[in-house]
């Protein structure tokens, strides 16, 4: 029955967020932004945090029955079949029987590694007098969608609920991206990119008009696309120096403003595709991409092309580096997950896939990861969970900063863009304020103007 799955719901979410929603109006607390973190968890997170248990732990096992019901929830919302609910009624039992033999200990560390606390001083001394940080949290609850909105200045608070009728609010979303997504679409008289504005920054008027950078933390990443978004009739990277984006409040108060000075460049692009069962096509223009790179850092570099561009090559250490990745990226069955991964070149000791577990397994302490992933015919799933994928990965690895895109777009202009990008973090030594500079630039441009072309990129975590 839908009491029984409401149940299910608020042992999943916390009891808390419904009061939240309930109230509709209420002073922000440190306990409803833990609330709030919490829920800014992906199964990716989990399942990353669970390769690193001993095999037969209780956590283990736990967390195991826990990713098999999150797989069941979902098959069930999409089928709402008799058979999956049985199924769904059975994965609860399991997750609950294993969940008493989890030690407080075990949940204590891994608390302190998915959901470390969050203190709204904190986040409000983190931030200068020109910074912003909006939140905006999307729930959808069987009849409605819900939207929770949260501004925070270095002085102030201002929260707004919104309901919605069911699919409304995701359905303006996707309809903004595919509009900006499509080249031959008119955006500039977009009623989808007055809407969506108007929907997510209008209570904020005040905040934002005197600031200089804006910082959002969203749980609808895969269709969340800041720059494409106007604030008094004028694209936000026009109207702010720097835009960010972060998954949760723990990534955002990770980082501490420093200036950029990478040490070593390292490149894979033209990678061989010929050896792998699955068809992708060749993108040979991306050794330009690579080559201009090397010669505009000035650092001392490595590039690996076609068949060297491989897993074994690909360094499970190193610091102070930019990891420029120029090809296809897809996904990949491990487990019970369907994980994003990046198309390498196919070796004899390796299947030619660098997916999210590896990537989390390495250590990338300070380095900048560039995913130019041209031409890809599979780029990010809808799933929110897929997006954040490689960009949790590469941050729970130590990653500085990743530079990702939203939609596969066209090789050249993707080429221009990262040559552009790149100089421009050499001369402002702050990747979020190069992208920005990057996308004004193509906005003005004669042939890049369209938002097919530059709204796609996004600085993940970088701060």
């Amino acid at each position: 029955s839908n009491n029984v799955l409401n149940e299910i719901y608020k042992s999943k979410l916390g009891l808390e967020i419904f009061r939240i929603f309930d109230d509709r109006e209420f002073e922000l607390s440190n306990k409803q932004l833990n609330i709030l973190n919490s829920l800014l968890k992906n199964e990716f997170e989990i399942a990353i945090y669970n390769k690193t248990l001993k095999t037969d732990s209780p956590l283990k096992n736990f967390l195991e029955a826990y990713l098999e019901f999150e797989k069941v929830s979902k098959k069930y919302q999409s089928e709402n079949s008799i058979e999956q609910k049985a199924e769904l009624f059975d994965s609860i039992k399991i997750v609950k029987k294993l969940s008493e033999k989890v030690s407080k200990k075990e949940i204590s560390d891994m608390n302190s590694f998915i959901l470390p606390n969050v203190d709204l001083q904190q986040i409000k001394n983190s931030l200068t007098k020109d910074e912003v940080l909006i939140i905006l949290y999307h729930l959808p609850l069987f009849n409605n969608d819900y939207l929770l909105k949260i501004a925070i200045d270095n002085n102030n608070d201002d929260v707004w609920v919104y309901e919605y009728e069911m699919g409304d609010f995701i359905y303006n979303l996707e309809g903004l991206k595919k509009e900006v997504s499509d080249p031959l679409s008119n955006f500039k008289n977009s009623d989808f990119g007055k809407l969506v504005s108007e929907e997510l920054l209008a209570d904020f008027d005040q905040l934002l008009e005197e600031k200089k950078s804006v910082s959002f933390i969203t749980n609808f990443p895969e269709v969340f696309i800041p720059s494409v978004l106007t604030f008094k009739e004028t694209l936000l990277p026009k109207y702010f120096s720097e835009i960010n984006t972060f998954f949760s409040f723990s990534d955002f108060l990770r980082k501490t403003p420093k200036e950029i000075k990478p040490q070593n460049y390292l490149g894979f692009a033209d990678i061989d595709y010929s050896t792998h069962e699955k068809f992708y096509t060749p993108l040979p223009e991306t050794r330009d991409e690579v080559f201009n790179a090397m010669k505009i850092l000035g650092v001392e570099e490595r590039s690996y092309l076609n068949n060297y561009a491989n897993e074994e090559n690909f360094p499970s250490k190193t610091k102070n580096a930019v990891i420029h990745l120029a090809t296809h990226n897809d996904f990949i069955i491990k487990g019970n997950l369907k994980i994003p991964a990046i198309v390498m070149s196919k070796t004899n000791n390796s299947d030619g896939y660098l997916d999210i577990f590896e990537v989390a397994e390495g250590n990338y302490q300070n380095s900048e990861i560039l995913l130019s992933a041209c031409s890809t015919n599979s780029s990010y799933s809808a799933d929110q969970d897929s997006f954040s994928g490689f960009v949790k990965a590469f941050t729970l690895a130590g990653a500085n900063s990743i530079l990702a895109t939203s939609w596969p777009i066209d090789s050249l202009s993707t080429s221009e863009f990262i040559t552009s990008y790149l100089k421009k973090v050499n001369e402002s030594k702050n990747y979020s304020t190069a992208l920005n500079r990057t996308q004004k630039e193509f906005i003005d441009s004669s042939n890049y103007s369209h938002p097919f072309f530059w709204a796609p990129f996004s600085v993940y975590s970088a701060r």
